[in-house]
C-alpha cells in the first residue's frame, strides 16, 4: 500500500490508530484522511474547509472524498434520486457541474494552507539567512499554535461536522489574515 487514506473518523481512535498510521508511514507510505459524510447533512466549514487545517495539524500528506462524483442521478433533485445519499461535494445534471458551499469550503481551507505553507517556505529562508527577529518569532509562534487555535474554535478535535451544530466558523478567516500580515511584514 503506497497510500494509507482512512477515513477522518478513524483517526478519533487515539493513540492505538496513530501507531497503526505511523506504522505505515515508517515503511514508506503516505497517510492522508478523507471524508465520508453525505453532503446534506455536512457542514461546509467544519468538515470541507477543516480538513486542510486537520491535514497540516497532524502532519497527514494529504485528504480526498469518498466518492467524488457519488451523486446519483441529479443532485438538484432528491426526489429523482430517493433515498440514496450524495457524497458529492459538486452538484451534478443534465450533463453539467456546479459548484457548492462544500466545495468552495474545501478549495478555501487549501488556500489557507497554502497561505500557512508560504509563510514556513518564508521563515526557513530568513533562519537560513540569519534573519530571525521578533516579526519572524511571531510569524513562527502562529504556525505554531494558531492552527490548534482554529480546530479547537470549530469544535475540537473532530469539530463540527453537522451543518446545525454550533461553533465558530470565523476562526480560520482571522488566522489567515494574520498570516498574511506576516508573510507582507516578511517580504
Amino acid at each position: 500500500m503506497d497510500v494509507f487514506i482512512p477515513a477522518l473518523g478513524f483517526y478519533k481512535w487515539g493513540d492505538k490508530a496513530q501507531r497503526y498510521y505511523d506504522a505505515h508511514r515508517k515503511r514508506g507510505a503516505l497517510v492522508w484522511q478523507y471524508l465520508n459524510m453525505p453532503m446534506r447533512v455536512s457542514d461546509p466549514y467544519g468538515h470541507y474547509r477543516m480538513q486542510a487545517w486537520r491535514t497540516w495539524i497532524y502532519n497527514m500528506d494529504g485528504g480526498g472524498f469518498w466518492a467524488f462524483a457519488d451523486a446519483g442521478v441529479d443532485s438538484w433533485n432528491r426526489y429523482r434520486v430517493g433515498i440514496r445519499r450524495s457524497y458529492s461535494p459538486l452538484f451534478f445534471a443534465g450533463g453539467e457541474i456546479q459548484t457548492s458551499k462544500h466545495w468552495e469550503a474545501f478549495r478555501q481551507g487549501r488556500e489557507d494552507i497554502e497561505i500557512f505553507m508560504m509563510l514556513r517556505d518564508r521563515l526557513e529562508q530568513l533562519q537560513t539567512a540569519g534573519l530571525w527577529n521578533t516579526i519572524t518569532e511571531n510569524a513562527q509562534s502562529l504556525i505554531d499554535t494558531e492552527p490548534q487555535k482554529v480546530e479547537a474554535a470549530a469544535g475540537g478535535k473532530w469539530g463540527v461536522l453537522n451543518w446545525w451544530e454550533s461553533g465558530d466558523r470565523t476562526r480560520a478567516d482571522v488566522a489567515v489574515n494574520k498570516a498574511m500580515r506576516l508573510l507582507q511584514r516578511l517580504k
